[in-house]
């Protein structure tokens, strides 16, 4: 077997490379900054780096967008090491997107700026490879100064009042003044408790479904229950069954999971306390078996059940009523091991079901219309009124409040595969800004605020200017409308972010990385000729 080859660069060299492809991917994400920033079109095929999945549909249609986390996904170049630059982009993005849904450009901009700005130092020594910054300390100050212009800009976050700062905010992140006023209303309607969603539908209208939901703490059983490109599971219309027995075994499961492959076309997803890694390897295992099938019997139209799995917070009999309200609220049979009910005893008849579940590595959200919410809402409050025990009062209040969200699913409707493509990140972006700033508040947008905050580190004073200077680089220097309002939490995770990878690429020496294949890699000419100029 022919050994790869390797490519290693050190000091002066390495920096040049690194910062060469990260000047490169810069240019091209930066240029869809702002109200005038520029679209990109890619080839569906190009779909590279996994983390990032254009989840709309199984067409080969191109995408066009000027989202900054799929632009940075789509950026890969002929030159290894230049690519690991560019690699640094696109992870700083895909982070952003992961904790914020929204910035991902931005956050790109000032980590570029950032970067730029304290290489061009380093690098002052040229091929002598003179160390003109200690880069340690220089490290530490950056985080230290980001923490206090952290404190300044939350001082200056204002909270949502009313709809209309709602609409602005939809609007700043969005393009279309209808869907993005649609948006604020969902959320106005559902609050900052309850959750906005946005999925495609072969429809021409963009819909807006609001829904009875549950929000409760909760995390995926593995990463292998992620189906979204920010790592979280959403399944549409499953059914529900919902235990507070410890998988321990695959055959608590297997049982009724033959039966309903056998009668059932539903997805699945199971609530239960804990999973033993023999269990958890059995339902990965099984979930990529499915994944498989469905994949290679896709044009024939058939499709498997598949199986999802939930952890639950594990809780005392008295504690753990939740899980309950959980079985209650999607019509299903709690099985209750305090009952003496087994798992292995269960069968299809014990299944809820809901219209949606979400779930990330912090809340799951389930939307059902299934169960009697109103009935189970007076029995918690008859309780909770004779309740003596002020942390058990608590723990039904907020029961109270868990059965009593509201979701929203924006449904974006569209003539084309490729319009509904640019439509659904738009949109996206839009939702996650509305939740962020119904959280924290929000301040004026634009980078106007970023550039104005007191900083006393000049390489992080600087790099808090380029989003404003960006934005009106790309929009030709014109006037910022007032209504033009960002949330204060994406701008704080932007900064965090930038930060963080900044701090981590000024202290590298050496730069190692495989030689590649000329066919397999995205030359950077090839995609400035789709930038307007």
């Amino acid at each position: 077997m022919e050994q790869e080859q390797m490519i290693i660069l050190t000091g002066y060299e390495a920096r040049k490379k690194i910062m060469a492809g990260i000047e490169k991917a810069a240019k091209i994400i930066n240029s869809t900054l702002g109200p005038g920033g520029k679209n990109v079109i890619y080839e569906s095929e190009y779909n590279r780096r996994v983390n990032v999945a254009d989840d709309m549909y199984d067409s080969q249609a191109p995408t066009i967008t000027n989202d900054g986390v799929r632009v940075a996904s789509k950026v890969i170049f002929e030159d290894p090491i230049e690519d690991l630059g560019a690699q640094a982009l696109f992870e700083v993005s895909k982070q952003q997107n992961i904790e914020a849904g929204d910035a991902t450009t931005t956050v790109v901009t000032i980590a570029h700026k950032l970067i730029q700005l304290i290489m061009n130092k380093l690098n002052e020594g040229g091929e002598l490879d003179v160390e003109t910054i200690n880069r340690m300390e220089l490290k530490r100050e950056l985080n230290k100064a980001k923490d206090e212009v952290i404190i300044e800009l939350k001082k200056k976050a204002k909270p949502v009042k009313t709809l209309s700062e709602l609409e602005n905010i939809a609007m700043t992140a969005g393009e279309n003044e209808f869907i993005d006023k649609k948006i604020a209303e969902a959320w106005w309607k559902v609050g900052k408790d309850g959750w906005v969603g946005v999925e495609g539908h072969k429809g021409l209208e963009t819909e807006i479904e609001v829904h009875e939901g549950m929000r409760f703490h909760a995390k995926l059983m593995s990463e292998y229950m992620r189906t979204t490109a920010k790592g979280e599971m959403e399944v549409k219309e499953p059914l529900i069954i919902v235990t507070n027995h410890d998988i321990e075994d695959s055959e608590q499961i297997k049982g009724w999971i033959q039966k309903a492959t056998q009668r059932l076309k539903f997805d699945i997803v199971l609530f239960a306390p804990k999973f033993s890694a023999k269990a958890t390897d059995f339902i990965n295992t099984a979930r990529a078996k499915v994944e498989q099938f469905n994949m290679e019997n896709k044009t024939k139209g058939v499709k498997a059940m598949r199986l999802f799995a939930i952890k639950i917070p594990s809780l005392t009999e008295k504690e753990g009523g939740q899980v309950e309200d959980l079985a209650i609220f999607t019509g299903a049979t709690f099985i209750d091991k305090h009952k003496s009910m087994n798992m292995e005893d269960s069968n299809i008849d014990y299944f809820g079901y809901a219209t949606k579940v979400f779930c990330d590595n912090d809340i799951a959200i389930v939307a059902s219309d299934s169960g009697d919410v109103i009935k189970r809402i007076k029995d918690l409050t008859i309780q909770m009124n004779s309740e003596k025990d002020d942390t058990f009062k608590n723990r039904l209040k907020n029961r109270i409040a868990s059965l009593s969200s509201g979701i929203a699913v924006v449904k974006v409707g569209a003539t084309t595969d490729t319009e509904r493509r640019y439509i659904k990140l738009k949109t996206d972006d839009a939702v996650h800004s509305c939740g962020n700033a119904l959280q924290d508040g929000y301040i004026q947008g634009a980078g106007q605020v970023l550039k104005k905050l007191p900083c006393k580190n000049e390489y992080l004073k600087k790099a808090l200017e380029a989003p404003y200077n960006q934005i009106q680089t790309n929009a030709g220097n014109t006037e910022i409308p007032k209504w033009v309002i960002d949330p204060v939490k994406s701008m704080i995770l932007a900064i965090e972010r930038a930060v963080s990878m900044a701090g981590m690429i000024i202290t590298i020496d050496t730069a190692v990385a495989y030689k590649r294949d000329n066919d397999l890699s995205k030359k950077f000419d090839e995609i400035l000729k789709v930038l307007k100029k």
